[in-house]
């Protein structure tokens, strides 16, 4: 019979092996403050939860042709819009099982 062994692992395969989980939700809320033209806020919480610190991180959202856009922010990093669609950058985002690492908040109004 014969055996094979496996490769001895290498400090490159432990790094892929051992590769941050980054993980986002999203959403949507109501905001009646304006007569005749609602407001929709969307949320997307981005968390790491692990097991290493992940950099870059940018989380891209487009949104329908049926709303226009309002404002997008982060809680960490920068957004910027261009045209349907809204791109935040995070930079490094360490890990952690107990608190989102940003909250990303993007504000549209339903077209008429």
């Amino acid at each position: 019979p014969k055996v094979v062994l496996p490769p001895i692992l290498t400090a490159d395969d432990i790094k892929a092996v051992m590769r941050p989980v980054v993980a986002a939700a999203k959403a949507c809320f109501d905001n009646y403050g304006v007569p005749g033209r609602a407001k929709l806020t969307y949320t997307i919480t981005v968390s790491n939860i692990g097991p290493g610190t992940a950099n870059p991180v940018t989380v891209v959202d487009e949104f329908p042709s049926q709303v226009d856009y309002v404002s997008a922010s982060t809680t960490k990093g920068t957004c910027d819009r261009t045209g349907k669609k809204v791109t935040c950058d995070l930079g490094s985002v360490p890990a952690s099982v107990y608190s989102p690492a940003a909250t990303i908040t993007i504000k549209v109004r339903p077209k008429k």
